[in-house]
């Protein structure tokens, strides 16, 4: 299974990185991730948002794992557009992850995202709605 975790904050994406080898590990190796991390702010230049839309393609679990998820910026989701439009894997899912910091997505981000993940026919994680299934 594949996931990118697009991350803020060096510690958030290592926490995130960390669930993903717990899980592993729970599921007795069965069950094993390739991680690909990108730093949200590398999103922003035109080449290395090629290349990071072009690593996700094979993406199960497209992450957002954010230090500060209120502040969620505009261009995100119509990057998150592209990935849904060119992803590869029917059945995945996005989520949205604050490193365990207690934020949240603000109220206007939350519907955004979770209104994309809809369209696109992924599952959307969120962590104070949990996992539900858009489709």
């Amino acid at each position: 299974m594949n996931a990118v975790i697009i991350y803020d904050d060096a510690a958030c994406a290592a926490k995130a990185r960390d669930v993903f080898e717990r899980a592993a590990r729970r599921a007795d190796a069965v069950l094993r991730w390739t991680v690909k991390l990108w730093r949200l702010d590398m999103l922003t230049a035109h080449l290395t948002a090629d290349a990071a839309l072009m690593d996700a393609t094979d993406a199960h679990l497209m992450v957002l794992a954010l230090r500060h998820p209120l502040s969620l910026p505009a261009w995100v989701p119509e990057w998150l557009e592209q990935w849904a439009l060119r992803r590869q894997v029917h059945d995945a899912a996005l989520a949205v992850w604050d490193g365990g910091n207690g934020d949240t997505l603000s109220t206007s981000a939350a519907p955004e995202l979770s209104r994309l993940a809809e369209h696109h026919g992924l599952t959307f994680i969120f962590r104070d709605a949990g996992p539900r299934s858009r489709r």
